[in-house]
């Protein structure tokens, strides 16, 4: 089940990014994002199915293909607005920077998700260790093949997430990103995703 996704790995281009003309605090950049409620909603009701699909022993099927589709148009929309700010109060190279937050958000959320996952099942595992229950053999072969598993399991979900990301850049946002970006930003727009397969 995971092989298929390893076969298909590949090293991305780097990507270079200008924060010259960012404000800068004391010290440092800092740049605080919200991404819409929307947007988040969705990405919570995938991310339980993901996990759910990844972390299964068994072979299952991801059949809401509208969840999906949500997903990708709650996308599009949010970085719809992002890049017109372009018009108002944002730099090219604010837009390119503000659109890692979205990348950085499913990456941090989906490691903090299944971490607290297993950490659950290690929470039963040690209230059933103190009765006789025979589940507890079952709750520690899971944690086992969790913890074997993790890095491929959460590989695997993120790039689930990634290809919805890339397929909607490419369906819904290039016409948006070429008329309002210059062609060098937009090609580094759509390069940061995974490529789909």
């Amino acid at each position: 089940m995971f092989h298929e996704h390893l076969a298909d790995l590949v090293v991305p281009d780097p990507i270079l990014l200008n924060i010259s003309e960012l404000p800068r605090g004391v010290d440092n950049y800092h740049i605080d994002v919200v991404l819409s409620e929307r947007f988040r909603t969705l990405f919570r009701k995938l991310l339980g199915d993901f996990i759910t699909l990844e972390t299964s022993q068994k072979e299952i099927k991801h059949k809401n293909k509208q969840q999906k589709q949500d997903f990708q148009d709650s996308y599009a929309d949010m970085m719809t607005v992002l890049i017109n700010r372009i018009k108002s109060d944002l730099s090219r190279e604010e837009i390119v920077l503000l659109q890692f937050a979205v990348y950085r958000y499913i990456l941090e959320t989906t490691r903090i998700t299944l971490d607290e996952m297993i950490e659950s099942l290690r929470s039963k595992l040690s209230e059933t260790r103190s009765g006789t229950s025979g589940k507890a053999l079952a709750i520690q072969d899971q944690v086992f093949w969790l913890s074997k598993h993790y890095n491929v399991i959460l590989y695997a979900i993120n790039r689930h997430f990634f290809v919805l990301l890339r397929q909607a850049e490419t369906k819904s946002l290039r016409k948006c990103v070429a008329s309002t970006l210059n062609p060098r930003t937009a090609s580094s727009w759509t390069s940061s995703s995974t490529p789909s397969s």
